[in-house]
């Protein structure tokens, strides 16, 4: 199924099954999940996780999903699909969950640095002549309409409860089923109001083992099972997002309406994109490990300065609806280098295996992609049987080939445009002005990195010819300020060392993600 932006406001096939809580059990009905055979468990009902049981059910595969929280979630990432995971959607067959939740069109990215500003807009479809789209939305909506469609699956069971730990054999390490327990409370209280919390606990629960020669852990930014594939690697900490919501019933303040905006007008990014036609998400970065307090308002002061960086127009909106947001959200900026799977029994997706900085956005673009791919390797057709685990090992292999080149590009892409974005030295300075003087040229220099960004282009050969390019023009660009032969060879070891530092930059992050 293609997706269609002029099917935004209507519904999805699945729509009775969003607000349905009938069908999801409990470790109270132990009996009726036990009476049930299952193929796959999946650890995990976010955006991936419910693909992925979705995906296997339709496939034909007995399903169980165990999910802590099936309340709807309230995050503040995850909230804008590059044109990329659009293109993963549309191979799983579930652009639906765009429908029916107010979602917008993106059509490219504006970005505004110091005084000017510069359009990128997605690329031509060369089957279609027309341009790709990205969609915004409200994760916690998106999220329920996955859902949904995961509860419409005849071959999927939902069950709320913790999964505490994952089963295996104590001789061969095979990852046999999942331990869980019943849920008491939220646990994620960066997306979950603690006072919505719907489920109260009945008498007698208690926890058990569920089996299955499959299990697919999904389990999010917050996994606690990563670990048992890569214990010697933690996520690393970059930064945090705080956001809040501009609200604009008449005028849309964004210079450029249904498009990604950056902002890097102050002393840090700032991020704006619409999450429905009268609602704007505002993401502010602050660097490092630790985060301004709240109680004494030293957060809200560093807002209200990155607030005041922005453009006249913008800022006003920003700054009144921040003084009427009472809640001030927060999200952790964190990486996390894959690693191929080597135990029996199991696959890691989304952001219990791979994270990279959301300044880009393509994470779950990343993600669905790594849906497709394991679940083309894991077909009906490749893998009649999940308990053939030695078959199942060899064909993820190829999963892992088909995801290395996107992988690799949307990765190094966050981490690379984050550093020279947050860092402040004068290397870094000087190649941000060449970046967005670069973006002004045109043509191929703005085509090239919106197929990058967008997640269309996955040639690490092109990422490369245009990070080195940027480096180059800086180059340049340094050259041209001499106006004597002494300043001249002044400019150009200055333009040289900055070209060093590129390279500093993105040669590591390069083989880092070919050795993953």
């Amino acid at each position: 199924m293609k997706f269609d932006a002029s099917k935004l406001n209507t519904d999805p096939s699945f729509k009775e099954y969003v607000d349905d809580r009938s069908m999801i059990l409990t470790c109270a009905d132990e009996a009726k999940i036990q009476d049930k055979k299952y193929d796959v468990i999946v650890v995990g009902a976010g955006p991936i996780g419910a693909a992925m049981a979705t995906s296997f059910a339709r496939d034909g595969r007995k399903v169980l999903i165990v999910e802590r929280s099936w309340d709807k979630p309230d995050r503040i990432v995850g909230e804008l699909m590059q044109p990329g995971g659009v293109q993963a959607l549309e191979k799983l067959g579930l652009v639906e969950a765009f429908y029916g939740i107010g979602a917008v069109e993106a059509n490219g990215y504006h970005v505004a640095y110091k005084d000017q500003s510069v359009y990128i807009p997605y690329n031509i479809d060369a089957e279609t002549g027309k341009r790709i789209k990205g969609v915004s939305f409200h994760h916690g909506d998106f999220l329920a309409n996955m859902r949904a469609a995961c509860k419409a699956e005849e071959n999927v069971t939902c069950l709320e409860a913790e999964a505490s730990e994952l089963v295996s054999d104590k001789i061969t390490g095979q990852i046999l089923g999942v331990d869980v327990e019943p849920r008491r409370g939220h646990k994620d209280l960066e997306a979950y109001n603690p006072s919505g919390d719907t489920l109260a606990l009945e008498s007698g629960q208690h926890g058990f083992k569920v089996y299955a020669p499959f299990t697919v852990v999904a389990d999010g930014i917050y996994s606690k099972f990563r670990t048992v594939n890569n214990p010697s690697r933690k996520p690393t900490l970059r930064s945090h997002f705080v956001g809040f919501v501009i609200k604009h019933e008449k005028s849309n303040p964004l210079p450029r309406p249904h498009n990604g905006h950056v902002f890097l007008t102050g002393f840090t990014p700032v991020l704006m994109y619409q999450l429905t036609d009268n609602e704007t998400r505002v993401l502010i970065d602050v660097p490092g490990t630790k985060l301004p307090k709240q109680s004494d308002g030293s957060l809200r002061r560093y807002i209200e300065a990155a607030g005041n960086t922005l453009p006249s127009g913008v800022r006003e909106a920003f700054l009144d609806s921040l003084e009427n947001s009472k809640r001030l959200r927060v999200m952790t900026n964190s990486s996390y280098q894959a690693k191929k799977i080597k135990i029996k029994g199991a696959v890691f997706v989304g952001d219990s295996f791979n994270m990279r900085h959301p300044l880009t956005g393509g994470g779950m673009t990343v993600g669905y992609w790594d849906c497709v791919y394991v679940m083309q390797a894991l077909s009906p057709t490749n893998i009649p049987d999940l308990s053939d685990t030695d078959s199942i090992i060899e064909a993820l292999e190829s999963a892992y080939t088909s995801r290395r080149p996107r992988a690799l590009v949307v990765n190094t892409m966050s981490v690379a445009l984050y550093s020279l974005f947050a860092a402040d030295n004068e290397h870094y300075r000087i190649l941000r002005d060449a970046c967005f003087q670069y973006f002004t040229l045109g043509g191929d220099a703005v085509d090239g990195p919106s197929g990058l960004l967008s997640g269309t282009n996955i040639n690490p050969l092109v990422l490369a010819h245009h990070f080195f390019s940027v480096a180059l023009y800086a180059l340049f660009l340094q050259m041209c300020k001499s106006t004597t032969g002494l300043e001249m060879l002044q400019y150009f070891i200055k333009g040289l060392y900055t070209l060093f530092v590129a390279a500093s930059i993105f040669i590591p992050l390069i083989i880092s993600e070919m050795m993953s």
